[in-house]
């Protein structure tokens, strides 16, 4: 996953490129029901100017109104366009209650969990939210090598309505968002449909300055899934 060596930070160049976007992307999805495009594909680049304590990181967020996803992310994507804003976006990206997407290597059941974290180098990733069908089962592969299953903040499973396997020990994990939940801050009263939900990500690089104060990239929006039953 990520490995992080203490190195000290070189001023003013951290600074200047920490805000150059290292993601390229290769697969956006955009509330598709094909399965085939239903994951999130892409690659990170080295920011030859930061230090080794700099990192990628993925956020998410889940709704069940389109609409309120998508007016939050005209106001951040909108952010980008602007060069005297762009530097909030991620502030602004936290500020709505986007969460660092988890991930657990032994399974949705175990109890070890970490965030998604890229170190500063050139890397690929996958990421599958959910079960879509046989042989494409929601997993994180870094580097082509497969990292763990995805999850939220509190441990449970982008497979909102089970997976069918009949197993009981796992079945607390996988559970609907419900009000309350803060990795979806935003859920309505009034939901497009019922068991519906969408999941929005977006990725943001991390440094340090010269002072260990954290630094952040603009964000980088890499797509969204919608969940049913």
């Amino acid at each position: 996953m990520c490995c992080v060596c203490f190195f000290c930070a070189c001023g003013l160049d951290v600074i200047k490129d920490i805000y150059a976007d290292p993601v390229s992307d290769s697969n956006v999805p955009n509330n598709d029901s094909d399965f085939l495009h239903r994951s999130f594909e892409f690659s990170v680049q080295k920011l030859s100017n930061a230090n080794n304590l700099g990192h990628t990181y993925v956020y998410y967020k889940i709704y069940n109104r389109n609409s309120t996803l998508n007016n939050e992310y005209n106001t951040l994507v909108g952010l980008l366009s602007d060069d005297t804003k762009k530097a909030t976006s991620s502030t602004r990206m936290i500020d709505y209650g986007y969460k660092e997407l988890k991930v657990k290597a032994d399974g949705i059941a175990s109890n070890d969990m970490e965030s998604v974290t890229l170190s500063n180098g050139s890397h690929t990733v996958l990421i599958r939210l959910t079960k879509d069908a046989e042989g494409f089962d929601s997993r994180v592969d870094i580097d082509g090598a497969y990292a763990g299953v995805p999850c939220r903040t509190n441990g449970n499973s982008f497979n909102f309505f089970g997976i069918g396997d009949g197993n009981s020990a796992t079945a607390d994990f996988y559970k609907e968002p419900v009000s309350g939940d803060d990795d979806a801050k935003s859920l309505s009263s009034s939901p497009d449909a019922a068991k519906t939900y969408y999941v929005c990500l977006f990725s943001v690089f991390m440094n340090y300055d010269e002072s260990y104060n954290p630094v952040y990239s603009p964000i980088h929006y890499l797509g969204q899934i919608k969940i049913t039953d």
